[in-house]
Parts: structure tokens; sequence; C-alpha cells
């Protein structure tokens, strides 16, 4: 259902995006601290900068990604 509202809001605002799955990279998820999924991780110029994991809606999609 995330993926699903994610690529909804990808139609309203036209970001890059990396799709990963967290089994195949353990450190990386535990360097991250990432202890739940679905996750959607906001970088800026290659820097890690925030996350969201309450998928609520297409419209806090959007403006997460708008930030």
């Amino acid at each position: 259902m995330a993926e699903r509202m994610l690529n909804i809001a990808l139609d309203v605002r036209d970001v890059p995006i990396i799709k990963v799955n967290l089994n195949y990279v353990p450190q990386w998820t535990q360097s991250k601290e990432i202890q739940s999924v679905p996750i959607l991780m906001r970088f800026e110029n290659g820097e890690y900068v925030e996350f969201m994991t309450k998928m609520e809606g297409v419209v806090n999609i959007v403006n997460f990604l708008s930030k």
C-alpha cells in the first residue's frame, strides 16, 4: 500500500528515488538505526536528513518529498 501511495505522490512531485530491500544491506540498516518498514528516507546532497514511517496518505508523502 505504501508503494502505491509513493507512486501516486511521485506523479505530483517528480524526485529521484532509490528503493532498497533492507534484507540485503543489514550493516547499512543498522547504521541508520532503521527499526520499522516501510520507511521513506530523505537525503540532501547525499546526506541523510530525515525519515518518515507513517504513510498516512499521498498528501503527507508529497509534503515530505517537497521539503
